[in-house]
């Protein structure tokens, strides 16, 4: 795999350095006191940059706050390091170095066990696939190479793509329909929750259908920002050049927690129904990216 990181900026570089330095410090945080033999030996094989900072072809579009992401795959050496726990403080952390410096791009990263990846890459699926063929190696604990590339035929990748779509954009018309009954029953928090569902739903959908793959997540910024990777008309999907959509998404995307279990969480009528004019949106055009992908 590639090493070279020459055709970034000094200062995206150096932003794409940090972050990672971020990762490792906060997992080693997360791994002090650990008693048990697998997570006293745990450790992070390699941080893998992809996407289109690692080809050469990001782009920073402040008209419409669209801004390629630093991708990254962080690879453990074990299946239950790759819980969220051992992560959330450095995606905190990253997201106030983004806070505080609007025009740096996103790090978006994701964490899946060496067993794991060298098995996707075997099987051919496509997502590990690239990110064997055009990532970036940042940083590494061990040389070992991963696994060969398998062979998924193009005729198997559209059935298991067809599947996906057909397993899961139903799901969002199911959780919008559930949202609209709890808006007119007045139960707003309840319907909050279930416009998070047909959201996150919809990101997977597009995913799998168009990568098979969409990783175990319910934060739907992290999805949106991985969907509109993909096709940007699912980022642009839910506007947020103004803040009232801005405010109604990020309402939308803490609801799948606090919409549940928080007595402070408060959302009302009208911001539902500006949630639910975006939801509809993207729907449709999942249905669209989808349907393109199967053709």
């Amino acid at each position: 795999m590639r090493k070279d990181i020459d055709h970034l900026p000094p200062a995206k570089w150096r932003d794409l350095e940090r972050s990672v330095e971020v990762i490792r410090w906060h997992f080693a945080e997360a791994m002090k006191g650990k008693l048990t033999p697998e997570l006293k030996a745990g450790r992070i094989e390699k941080i893998i940059l992809y996407g289109s900072m690692a080809r050469g072809t990001w782009r920073y579009d402040p008209e419409n706050g669209f801004k390629s992401d630093y991708d990254l795959l962080v690879i453990v050496n074990h299946e239950r390091l790759t819980d969220f726990d051992y992560w959330d403080a450095a995606e905190d952390e990253i997201g106030l170095l983004e806070a505080k410096n609007p025009r740096r791009h996103p790090t978006e990263f994701v964490v899946h066990s060496l067993a794991d990846v060298n098995d996707q890459i075997s099987r051919g699926r496509p997502y590990f696939v690239d990110i064997r063929r055009e990532g970036i190696v940042v940083y590494e604990s061990s040389t070992k190479e991963l696994a060969r590339q398998g062979n998924l035929s193009e005729v198997e990748k559209d059935a298991e793509a067809k599947e996906h779509f057909e397993t899961w954009f139903p799901k969002v018309g199911s959780s919008l329909k559930l949202a609209q009954f709890c808006i007119d029953q007045k139960e707003y928090n309840d319907a909050a929750f279930n416009l998070h569902q047909a959201c996150e739903r919809a990101y997977h959908c597009a995913l799998l259908t168009l990568t098979l793959y969409s990783p175990k997540l319910h934060n739907i910024k992290k999805l949106r920002e991985m969907a509109g990777g993909k096709d940007e008309r699912l980022f642009a999907a839910w506007p947020r050049k103004l803040r009232r959509d801005k405010q109604v998404f990020e309402l939308i995307r803490r609801a799948y927690v606090e919409a549940r279990y928080s007595k402070h969480y408060e959302i009302t009528k009208e911001q539902l129904d500006v949630a639910m004019t975006y939801a509809e949106r993207l729907q449709a055009i999942v249905k669209v990216v989808c349907e393109e992908r199967l053709r």
